[in-house]
């Protein structure tokens, strides 16, 4: 038996690989728009690690190392202000434990958050604007939109 256009197997196989081939096509709208709704996500969860982590800097800013002599320890450890400790701190604080999106966020650019605040915290005081928009690109900046950031027409 050939496996012709004009044969039973033929007209069987193709009945059988048609919906193979369409459903993925029918279904590109709906990843299109799973897509959009990820990046929105992103944006939405980075955008609130970031207010967390200003709240942070808020409750921590009259803090110190706490060990009763802060002039010692700061001439010995470093400002408070800017130490290792606070920024341990606030990031322990910017989840809800069962929040993975933002738990998931925080873990994978951890490294970046400790960048910014070691190295680029003065020149680019925006954390939102720094890590959304500039470094990971999950935000776009004030006035566009898309996947492309694209300007309002």
């Amino acid at each position: 038996m050939r496996c012709s256009p004009g044969s039973n197997r033929w007209r069987l196989g193709a009945a059988f690989l048609c919906p193979l081939v369409l459903l993925p096509l029918a279904l590109l709208p709906l990843a299109r728009g799973s897509r959009e709704n990820r990046v929105r996500q992103a944006c939405n969860t980075c955008r609130g690690i970031t207010e967390r982590f200003s709240q942070g800097l808020s409750d921590t800013a009259k803090k110190n190392f706490g060990g009763g002599n802060t002039a010692w320890e700061e001439k010995t450890l470093s400002k408070y202000e800017t130490s290792e400790i606070r920024l341990v701190e606030i990031i322990e604080n910017l989840c809800d434990g069962s929040n993975f999106e933002c738990n998931n966020m925080v873990e994978e650019h951890e490294e970046l958050i400790e960048t910014w605040w070691f190295k680029w915290k003065k020149k680019y005081p925006d954390l939102f604007n720094w890590l959304c928009i500039e470094t990971i690109e999950v935000c776009c900046p004030s006035g566009t939109y898309g996947q492309d950031c694209l300007g309002k027409q």
